[in-house]
């Protein structure tokens, strides 16, 4: 189906601006011009909302993102009982040695359920957002664990484009020819003010998300585009410099906590 009107009539996003739409409103759009399939794809892109509230609360983080599909009382319960009814996050196995999973290797499971409904919901057609989503995150958790002399691969989401041990190896050169998307985002990530990163990579991913999009713009790829520059819009608008400097030592920490060091 092509939306338009609904694309048409969103305001432009702009990276370090305000919500130019408040996320109620946008999702009362959605409400109105999806249906069947796709509407059930909005209602689980708002997932990552609630991904990032559960974040935030594994990390005692400060801050809330409004509009998810739970409210702070569900997410809180979820992150209790590792439970959330109505939802694709299901109570989790045990780890091989009968232990409950650790919060990062639980939060790991929900955003493989999250990439693994949202693949199904649309038929595969969302396929080539998901691996350069997934792929971003793996180089980061990569990049993270090279820094910190860790071993590799423990922390990966499947189903990126290279494999589990090559994301903290990886460099630029490597990829250039072949992914310059990647290379350029890969070339921001040393980049020590935390806003200054953020702020590029979020251009560069843009740019990728219009590319996957160029052929069907006002179809569910434009309209997936849209949703997840507004998410990135979102999250800027909730963090701080601050924050954002206690995110990266806590995830440090945290990576140190579950990763034996490399002997």
């Amino acid at each position: 189906m092509k939306y338009y009107g609904l694309l048409s009539g969103l305001p432009a996003l702009r990276i370090k601006k305000p919500l130019p739409l408040p996320v109620a409103d946008l999702r009362n759009l959605l409400t109105q011009y999806t249906s069947g399939r796709e509407a059930q794809i909005a209602h689980h892109f708002f997932y990552q909302w609630d991904l990032t509230n559960y974040n935030a609360l594994v990390q005692n983080k400060d801050w809330w993102l409004d509009g998810g599909n739970m409210d702070k009382a569900e997410i809180q319960n979820w992150y209790q009982k590792d439970f959330a009814p109505n939802s694709p996050f299901s109570e989790q196995e045990p780890n091989a040695l009968g232990e409950k999973k650790s919060d990062i290797a639980r939060l790991q499971d929900h955003w493989e359920r999250f990439y693994e409904s949202l693949s199904a919901l649309s038929g595969g057609q969302l396929n080539a957002f998901i691996v350069s989503e997934k792929t971003l995150k793996n180089f980061f958790k990569g990049y993270m664990e090279r820094k910190i002399e860790a071993k590799a691969g423990i922390h990966f989401l499947s189903g990126g484009i290279f494999n589990r041990f090559s994301y903290n190896k990886l460099m630029i050169t490597d990829i250039q020819a072949e992914y310059p998307q990647l290379a350029q985002l890969l070339s921001y990530f040393d980049e020590p003010d935390p806003f200054v990163r953020e702020g590029k990579m979020l251009e560069i991913k843009w740019n990728y998300y219009d590319y996957l999009a160029f052929f069907n713009p006002f179809g569910l790829e434009g309209l997936f585009a849209y949703l997840l520059k507004y998410l990135d819009v979102a999250k800027w608008s909730a963090n701080n410099s601050e924050r954002g400097t206690t995110y990266l030592e806590n995830f440090e920490k945290q990576i140190l906590n579950q990763i034996p060091t490399a002997s």
